[in-house]
């Protein structure tokens, strides 16, 4: 779980790499970037894919730093960031798993 996911805008989410284990290592290595989200009460979800960037230098890089000592949090070895390509419906059903958007 990436308790620090954000809508950076309509088509991108970014998140706070903070541990920089397997799966940072992982987008260092061109790997895509999936994020899943669910409300498990309601039985509904969607799952995004698409490419990432690693956001290590730069401004936004910088803003979300400083958000993360206001906050009190680890300091992010990252800010990876999702261009979203894909959108899939993860509702229970026949829906289930079907691409909704793709570019």
């Amino acid at each position: 779980p990436k308790m620090s996911i954000f809508a950076l805008d309509d088509n991108h989410l970014a998140y706070h790499e903070r541990t920089a284990g397997q799966m940072y290592r992982n987008l260092l290595d061109g790997s895509q970037l999936v994020v899943a989200v669910a409300n498990l009460a309601q039985k509904k979800g969607y799952r995004f894919r698409g490419n990432v960037v690693l956001h290590t230098d730069d401004d936004l890089y910088a803003e979300q730093v400083k958000l993360a000592e206001e906050r009190g949090t680890k300091k992010p070895v990252a800010i990876p960031v999702l261009e979203i390509t894909e959108i899939q419906d993860l509702a229970s059903g026949a829906t289930a798993g079907k691409t909704i958007v793709k570019d």
